[in-house]
């Protein structure tokens, strides 16, 4: 290390660099990552969910020297008290219920509303996803302003699956239709450029000591949520999607420093502005690939 250090001071140009490792994309992960840039992303909602914890192993706090710094103590550091909130590009909703406590003891008197944990299980989750987010979605979509349906985009995780166009159809939803994010593609996530962090950071401001105390704090972090931090992360992910359209679907680019703030000066009406023989050229390539797939589909077909 030494050497690499003296080396370093003689030659300005070796410089350090980080690396961070991505997911691995097949062929047709780079096709549906292609297909799902040209989407109009105005029909899309993100749907995410994100598990808050009532404290961080390591804290700091500032303190006069005569001061000790108060234990805090779990029984496990893998088992702190957590909740799950779900986001629907910014509206979270837990998944816990509270009930009237029935008999009294030394913390909780007869007749205390607590709150009882429940296990996050695709039950759970679909039933979030009707009586939460679709009535959101119908408030913040009406009919008369809606240009087609609208997309519930979600991740691939295992309890996501329960959701679909068909079984949304069968509750009476209409207008909805589920569409999963392409696989290995959560840089195509816009609640995870910097939303769910946002309100993470916000919650970690304030001290929280139980469940009840735990959710008040991440609601009021969200309504504290500045809405220009909202607009960034779709200005971010309209440069994600043009990134990707350049790498004709691949996800081996590197996102550059936009300097929002000094050189964006209304965040929500703000639009990427793309090259557009890229756009053309990365379209033509999409076409070419979908061609070549039917004509390979339609020789297969009639060798059987």
């Amino acid at each position: 290390m030494t050497s690499i250090i003296r080396h370093k001071k003689k030659t300005p140009r070796f410089i350090a660099k980080s690396n961070y490792v991505k997911p691995y994309l097949t062929p047709a992960n780079i096709e549906a990552r292609l297909s799902h840039c040209f989407s109009n992303m105005l029909d899309f909602v993100h749907v995410d969910e994100k598990w808050f914890y009532l404290t961080k192993v390591k804290r700091r706090y500032y303190v006069y020297d005569d001061e000790e710094v108060a234990t805090r103590s779990v029984k496990s550091k893998h088992y702190i008290t957590k909740v799950v909130f779900l986001a629907a590009v910014a509206l979270p909703a837990t998944t816990i219920t509270p009930r009237r406590f029935e008999t009294a003891s030394n913390n909780c008197p007869k007749g205390t509303l607590v709150t009882v944990p429940q296990a996050v299980d695709s039950t759970v989750y679909f039933d979030a996803i009707l009586n939460k987010v679709v009535p959101a979605i119908m408030a913040k979509f009406p009919g008369g302003l809606r240009r087609g349906d609208v997309f519930l985009q979600q991740g691939n995780a295992i309890p996501h699956r329960c959701v679909t166009t068909e079984l949304l159809q069968a509750k009476g939803v209409r207008g909805i239709v589920e569409s999963n994010q392409p696989t290995n593609s959560p840089d195509f996530n816009v609640l995870d450029f910097g939303f769910f962090s946002s309100i993470q950071s916000l919650q970690h401001q304030k001290a929280t000591r139980s469940i009840e105390e735990l959710i008040g704090a991440v609601e009021s972090a969200f309504y504290e949520l500045p809405a220009d931090t909202v607009a960034k992360t779709f200005i971010t992910l309209q440069k994600v999607l043009e990134m990707s359209i350049e790498m004709l679907g691949s996800n081996d680019y590197k996102l550059p420093h936009m300097r929002k703030d000094a050189s964006i000066a209304d965040f929500a009406s703000y639009n990427v502005e793309f090259d557009a023989s890229c756009y053309e050229s990365a379209l033509t390539h999409f076409h070419e690939r979908l061609g070549e797939e039917s004509t390979m589909e339609a020789l297969v077909n009639s060798l059987d």
